[in-house]
């Protein structure tokens, strides 16, 4: 089993622990029919779009005095929300995304997965779940809110 596995699953099993979170993918989700792709992100019983899917999108190794390897993962969290004017639901989606990084937070090595999600030095270090774009989309056919959370692991090999 690759090392991503574990902290691939323990990043989903921690992002899918928040309320109203909705679905979480462990990988990124295509369908080429619109309503085929929807229906991957629609929980069971609702009608709205609510899901994520999670990608690491880099690797940075290095080899410390110590003889092991230091490996820095960067991974995406990718989430869609259907935008409903009167519901409010861009407030709704952004106390989603907050509920989301005060639980990466509250669990810097994801359950022992990890070393730590705080990576560099001093008051320089990115910790946690990072925030790096909320707006709207279209996705699925429909207007939904999105945003691209950013999420550093650390651990030795």
């Amino acid at each position: 089993m690759s090392a991503l596995d574990p902290i691939r699953a323990a990043i989903v099993a921690l992002a899918q622990s928040v309320p109203d979170v909705g679905i979480v993918h462990d990988r990124e989700r295509y369908a080429s029919a619109p309503e085929r792709l929807r229906a991957l992100y629609v929980p069971p019983g609702d009608t709205t779009i609510k899901g994520w899917y999670v990608r690491r999108v880099s690797t940075q190794e290095t080899s410390g005095a110590s003889g092991r390897w230091e490996i820095i993962h960067r991974w995406r969290l990718r989430g869609f929300r259907g935008f409903v004017d009167d519901a409010g639901s861009e407030k709704a989606f952004d106390a989603v995304i907050e509920a989301m990084r005060d639980a990466f937070r509250d669990d810097e090595t994801l359950g022992n997965t990890v070393i730590t999600t705080v990576v560099g030095d001093g008051d320089s270090a990115i910790a946690g779940l990072q925030v790096d774009e909320a707006g709207s989309v279209m996705f699925a056919n429909a207007l939904c809110h999105a945003a691209t959370l950013t999420l550093y692991t650390r651990h030795y090999e």
